[in-house]
């Protein structure tokens, strides 16, 4: 029987790194939450995805989630399963901003927004996992396409809806800057992954753990912490508008 092939040493730093800083934006939103009276929806899934993504920077600390491929690549594939579900809550809860009420046409749209979404990080992750290069693209190129439908029904569809159930100007103004926010991240991704192992191989394993740790920090912890934060003041200012006493008379 073959010798397993032995895990890189030491750990990448990066991943402490991670760890660290989505347990800790994760505790700060947990806290957040607790406190919170109103718009609980959003702090449960604003703290779902840095605290379950800290869980995939745990099992990698412990050697868990990584592979090394028949070509001698270290490929830390924990961080693109749990995306699937961490990247798919981030676009939902953003999306639920413009959306605050529930029909049957904003439960299409959610719909549709998870599944081009987890079909965006499963072909990350079998990109990851594809040895030949022409593989590699092929699984690049459908995350792409996926992704763009992602950003169609996010820009499209999500403001035509809000229009249409007349969600106020406040509310969708909020939207679209957590909307900008969330893509002008998210989109670094792919291009630095161009950049990784998995892509052209300009950067080493270490440097491509340690920029993907930093991006999900942005992403999933600090975008959160901004999200219910945009929430709660745009719905204090429609509740100050709404009150026929300006603030702070008696």
């Amino acid at each position: 029987m073959p010798e397993p092939t032995p895990m890189p040493e030491p750990t990448p730093i990066g991943l402490y790194v991670g760890l660290i800083g989505l347990a800790s934006g994760a505790a700060l939103l947990l806290v957040q939450g607790v406190r919170a009276d109103r718009h609980l929806w959003h702090h449960l899934m604003a703290f779902l995805v840095p605290a379950v993504t800290a869980l995939s920077y745990t099992a990698m600390v412990l050697g868990q989630g990584v592979s090394v491929l028949p070509s001698g690549r270290v490929y830390y594939w924990a961080r693109w399963a749990d995306a699937a579900f961490g990247a798919t809550v981030l676009v939902l809860n953003t999306a639920l901003v413009a959306l605050p009420r529930p029909s049957s046409r904003r439960g299409a749209l959610l719909a549709g927004l998870a599944a081009a979404n987890v079909i965006t990080m499963g072909s990350g992750l079998f990109a990851g996992f594809s040895v030949e290069p022409a593989a590699r693209w092929t699984w690049y190129l459908v995350g792409s396409g996926a992704y763009a439908a992602v950003l169609w029904m996010l820009f499209v569809r999500v403001p035509k809806e809000a229009r249409r159930q007349g969600v106020s100007h406040r509310r969708r103004q909020g939207f679209w800057q957590l909307a900008f926010l969330l893509v002008g991240v998210a989109v670094l991704y792919p291009l630095w992954w161009v950049a990784t192992p998995l892509g052209l191989g300009w950067v080493g394993l270490s440097t491509a753990v340690f920029v993907f740790a930093v991006l999900d920090i942005v992403s999933k912890a600090l975008y959160g912490i901004v999200l219910v934060r945009t929430v709660r003041k745009r719905s204090a200012d429609e509740r100050t508008a709404r009150s026929p006493f300006p603030p702070g008379s008696p």
